[in-house]
């Protein structure tokens, strides 16, 4: 993945969030500032041909995934509605 946060989201928490499938090694950051067409065309060129990296990133992206996430919620909000 390739991310771009919104950079006026509330406490930035969308970079924070971006950082940690980073630091996962599940995605790359660019921060919109940094963004220009000639930056975004070379990193997805770059990702578009390095299917090593792809299947490297899509290897993290499965181990952060939480597969029954909605259940657990709705679980979670029964309970403390009863």
């Amino acid at each position: 993945a390739l991310l771009v946060p919104f950079p006026h989201a509330v406490d930035d928490h969308q970079t924070r969030n971006a950082q940690a499938l980073v630091d996962a090694g599940a995605a790359e950051l660019i921060q919109e500032r940094d963004l220009d067409v000639t930056r975004l065309a070379r990193r997805l060129d770059a990702l578009l041909h390095d299917r090593a990296l792809l299947r490297a990133m899509a290897e993290a992206a499965r181990r952060l995934a939480k597969p029954d996430a909605a259940q657990a919620i709705a679980r979670a909000c029964l309970e403390v509605a009863a």
